[in-house]
């Protein structure tokens, strides 16, 4: 009775399920960000064009599926029809700090989404820059490159920017504290959540101290509920 209770509630989760769109192309590192956001599941829906990963999540006390689409890495037209005008969504869009290339593609990426919806509706976006940790190992002038980018990206855009590396972990816990104040368009506090009364105490001090000491620990955005998995 309560297994088909559960995939009930899962059920109808589902139809109002938040939906998060990670584009990039192949040299981006967009797949390894989402499996460090994952915890490292293995995908529970693949296509051509597309992985899917989900999971039961608590957010502000309240069950929600949180649903990850790794979208193929040619960001064709094709995929943009389909993905660019999903409803109840949010997009991450990402490119690796050391290739000029990869953030072009998240140029035109952005603007197609834009595109293909009315000014007022565009739904949140969130730019990465990967592979920060090879920032000093790289060309000299990579760093002033990046801030560049990153100020086109907060002025122009109008957008969220995360620092991230998929290899080190860091600013993977920043990522998904900023997606769920976006995608559920509350003001989460790291502090708040932190305090004894917080439902979810020890997981939030953990991503907290995840996000001060970089840590390369992989670990999901909230922990699941008991009995989805």
């Amino acid at each position: 009775m309560a297994h088909s209770e559960n995939a009930a509630q899962i059920a109808r989760m589902h139809e109002s399920a938040k939906k998060i769109f990670f584009f990039g192309d192949h040299q981006s590192g967009k797949s390894s960000i989402v499996q460090k956001l994952m915890g490292h599941q293995d995908a529970t829906s693949q296509s051509k064009y597309e992985e899917s990963f989900w999971k039961v999540y608590l957010v502000e006390q309240q069950p929600h599926i949180i649903n990850i689409i790794d979208t193929g890495s040619l960001c064709s037209p094709l995929a943009m029809q389909r993905f660019g005008s999903a409803v109840d969504c949010a997009f991450v869009l990402v490119y690796a700090c050391d290739n000029e290339r990869s953030f072009k593609t998240v140029e035109r990426v952005q603007a197609q989404i834009r595109s293909l919806r009315c000014a007022n509706s565009v739904p949140p976006m969130i730019i990465v820059c990967n592979k920060t940790d090879s920032l000093s190992n790289k060309n000299p002038q990579l760093p002033r490159l990046v801030v560049t980018q990153e100020l086109a990206v907060k002025t122009e855009w109008g957008v969220d920017f995360v620092h991230v590396s998929a290899r080190t972990g860091y600013g993977v816990c920043e990522l998904a504290w900023i997606l769920l104040q976006r995608v559920f368009n509350t003001q989460l506090d790291f502090d708040g959540l932190c305090a004894e009364n917080s439902p979810d105490v020890s997981n939030w001090k953990k991503i907290w101290n995840f996000l001060t000491c970089q840590s390369s620990t992989p670990l999901p955005l909230l922990t699941p509920l008991a009995g989805f998995e």
